[in-house]
């Protein structure tokens, strides 16, 4: 499955680097407030604040914490992602 490689900064000033799959993307911008949602290789939670919490699997260690808003933005700059 074709991977894209998703480079992103938080507020809090770290670089944040992971892939994802054009279906986890989907799932991404269309994420539930308050639900886990599952991705091939990460669980991704966005809390109240909109800010996308995302654990590595299978050791579900915290991986990268990025505003949703940013993510989305980014996305769609790349031009091939838009849903």
């Amino acid at each position: 499955m074709l991977q894209y490689l998703v480079q992103i900064d938080a507020p809090d000033g770290v670089s944040y680097s992971f892939t994802l799959s054009r279906e986890d993307i989907g799932i991404l911008r269309n994420a539930p407030v308050g639900r886990a949602v599952s991705l091939e290789n990460y669980i991704g939670y966005l809390t109240a604040d909109r800010q996308l919490a995302l654990s590595r699997r299978p050791s579900h260690v915290e991986t990268a914490i990025v505003s949703h808003a940013e993510l989305c933005r980014k996305l769609d700059e790349s031009g091939n992602l838009a849903d």
